[in-house]
């Protein structure tokens, strides 16, 4: 269904669903849970595929495919906008899978969720800790994210500074351009208007050259 097949999902779920409703305490429960899970969001049905990821975390502790199914979990239950408990998923998954090569990104996810609640301080703390990992792929975005925690605090200069970094050291970042005006306006509301010009005129530029 994933390769290209999407009309067989709903059969992909409905054999899942049957091996957990007949072998409840079979050897490939946990498998079974997880494909469901990753069936179902395929198709959409997100609330379903977080059912589905919960039920193997609460239920199969010592599964191999526990950590998947926490980062799963913690990220549809992101896109339903469920803030609140996709940060507790990525409190246990910090916890208990500190060797996983998905922690920095977990990390900065959980500060979107710090963000999402209200607090920019640690939001803004976090995200800085994450965007300084060697080799973190979407240090660019958790950049953004900081700049913008730093605009929200009426911190002008900072996220200016912020959005002016990651325009120069990420110059193939989707970011870029957006950075580049929003440099400009953060420089300009802190009053460094020399700093303002500049970047409000690199993003003129770069608006001209495409």
């Amino acid at each position: 269904g994933k390769n290209g097949k999407p009309a067989l999902l709903p059969s992909a779920v409905t054999t899942f669903t049957t091996l957990v409703e007949r072998f409840p305490k079979g050897k490939f429960v946990d498998q079974a849970l997880f494909y469901l899970g990753e069936s179902q969001y395929a198709q959409g049905k997100k609330k379903e595929a977080v059912a589905a990821y919960k039920q193997l975390v609460d239920g199969h502790k010592k599964s191999t495919l526990r950590c998947d199914a926490l980062y799963a979990m913690g990220v549809t239950l992101e896109e339903l906008s469920d803030y609140p408990q996709a940060g507790l998923v990525y409190d246990v998954y910090l916890e208990e899978c500190p060797s996983s090569p998905l922690i920095t990104e977990v990390r900065m996810r959980k500060a979107e969720t710090i963000l999402q609640a209200g607090d920019l301080a640690s939001a803004a703390k976090l995200f800085a800790e994450v965007s300084a990992v060697e080799g973190f792929a979407a240090a660019d975005h958790a950049i953004y994210r900081q700049a913008y925690c730093a605009a929200q605090q009426e911190e002008f200069v900072d996220a200016g500074n912020l959005y002016a970094k990651l325009a120069t050291n990420f110059p193939k970042s989707g970011y870029v351009n957006t950075s580049k005006i929003s440099a400009g306006r953060s420089y300009y509301r802190g009053g460094k208007l020399a700093d303002a010009k500049k970047w409000l005129q690199a993003s003129i530029k770069a608006e001209g050259e495409h």
